[in-house]
């Protein structure tokens, strides 16, 4: 998220002409402080806030009623697997 804000603000410097670049930058603190207190409000104390239905284990004892729909990918050979399978299904269904 971090990476993204920065490149925009960059195209928006560039953007602008001459002394508008220099002259935005009450403009630009502004947007930056933004971003502080939308990171800041981000950070969660886990010890307050922790669900057990939010972890792996809450996640799987959900999920366990609908096993036969489920899919595990645990690696990212599991996930191109899925990937091409889905794809080739896909390409599949295009020729009926």
């Amino acid at each position: 998220m971090v990476v993204r804000f920065l490149r925009s603000a960059a195209n928006e410097i560039r953007r602008r002409k001459g002394r508008e670049r220099l002259l935005r930058f009450r403009d630009y603190a502004a947007q930056v402080r933004g971003l502080v207190a939308h990171l800041h409000s981000m950070q969660v104390d886990d010890t307050q806030s922790w669900n057990v239905s939010e972890t792996r284990a809450g996640v799987a004892d959900a999920l366990k009623a609908h096993s036969d729909r489920v899919l595990r990918c645990e690696r990212e050979s599991d996930v191109e697997a899925l990937m091409n399978r889905m794809t080739s299904l896909a390409a599949n269904t295009r020729k009926h």
